[in-house]
């Protein structure tokens, strides 16, 4: 099988890397010829060949073979690489980052060849933890219907102290930004509500260690719709970061954000760290996850890269005759082993307890 990914930055060569490992032919293009240098070197270095291609001269092509497309290009042109791909008929994927733009690709593959999905917001968050979530929902039914879930996540430097703002650029500027930005949606006692971004500051004490967490926009993405028609009663995202993060932002002198992370240093010794916390009266079920930079990857690479290259696997595998595809269309199995085939260096615990005590702890920190 074949797949065309687009942008042969950081995320993109790790995408391709991904794909390989999954037995695909790989063609990665972009706009400017030095990344597909730079990708190009990567990928050879680890025994990986792809083919490359300037962005131009696959655009215009009308006839292809490609099996999925998976966009790791900026969020603002996600929209035309869909378009291109549902009049090619090829199921299409991207990393997201914007609402609106995916919104506009769900309509796009509503009316345009519709037995040909597209999938966006496959990053790390939206994207893999929302994945995960549907994966703890369906655990959870074992003990009775959820009402509160919350999901938790971070890319943070190994070095705490590496920078007055206790924090390092583990992806790009913009990214964060974006994320930093706008409303979030939530779920409160079952109803929709939107609360400002960089809002909302918690402690959390994971076995990873002791963290802040507070509002971000875009990380629930479909999720919200799916946990909302299942009855869940209160559901939320936050973004995870070192302690004293949240007071830099907060006393930061600058309105600009784009302006306050100028000087922020940027680190490839880096760590994910996922919660995801389920619960109803009688139980508590809580998911850590910790993702560790590799001799080869960045922990952010793994965990956006590498659960997208899974998902795009399954689309270009399977017949699926519906426009969009959710987080709770992947088969949690599949998708699991094809993470394992990529391989992720990843801590990974799942615990169950009687609510009582501590879930009066966890409403205490938490609410």
């Amino acid at each position: 099988m074949k797949a065309l990914v687009v942008g042969a930055g950081q995320m993109g060569m790790a995408i391709a890397y991904a794909m390989r490992k999954l037995a695909f032919d790989v063609v990665v293009v972009d706009v400017f010829p030095d990344l597909l240098e730079k990708a190009q070197k990567k990928l050879e270095s680890l025994d990986q060949k792809c083919e490359y291609s300037l962005l131009k001269d696959i655009f215009i092509i009308k006839e292809v073979d490609f099996d999925v497309c998976i966009s790791a290009a900026p969020f603002n042109s996600n929209k035309t690489w869909a378009k291109w791909c549902k009049e090619r008929k090829v199921p299409y994927c991207d990393l997201g980052g914007n609402k609106d733009v995916s919104d506009s690709i769900h309509q796009i593959s509503i009316e345009l060849n519709p037995h040909i999905p597209v999938f966006t917001d496959l990053g790390l968050a939206p994207g893999y933890i929302n994945i995960l979530t549907e994966n703890i929902y369906k655990e959870f039914l074992k003990y009775g219907e959820p009402q509160d879930i919350y999901l938790r996540c971070g890319g943070l430097p190994i070095d705490v102290d590496i920078s007055p703002l206790n924090y390092a650029l583990v992806f790009s500027v913009q990214g964060l930004v974006n994320e930093y930005m706008g409303n979030c949606q939530t779920l409160s006692d079952g109803k929709s509500q939107e609360v400002g971004a960089l809002t909302g500051l918690e402690g959390l004490k994971t076995k990873h260690g002791k963290f802040e967490a507070f509002n971000t926009s875009g990380g629930l993405s479909t999720l919200f719709e799916s946990m909302q028609k299942k009855g869940v009663k209160n559901l939320n995202y936050k973004t995870i970061r070192y302690p004293g993060h949240y007071a830099q932002l907060k006393k930061r002198k600058t309105p600009s954000l784009l302006e306050f992370f100028k000087d922020c240093p940027k680190t490839t010794e880096d760590m994910v760290v996922i919660r995801i916390l389920a619960q109803n009266n009688d139980y508590i079920l809580i998911n850590d996850i910790k993702i560790t930079h590799s001799q080869d990857w960045t922990a952010m690479q793994q965990g956006t890269a590498f659960p997208a290259a899974a998902v795009a696997a399954i689309m270009a595998e399977k017949a699926w005759n519906k426009p969009v595809l959710t987080y709770e269309d992947m088969p949690f199995d599949i998708f699991s082993k094809k993470l394992n085939i990529i391989g992720m260096n990843e801590e990974f615990s799942l615990e169950v307890r009687k609510t009582s005590l501590f879930k009066r702890l966890y409403n205490r920190i938490f609410k």
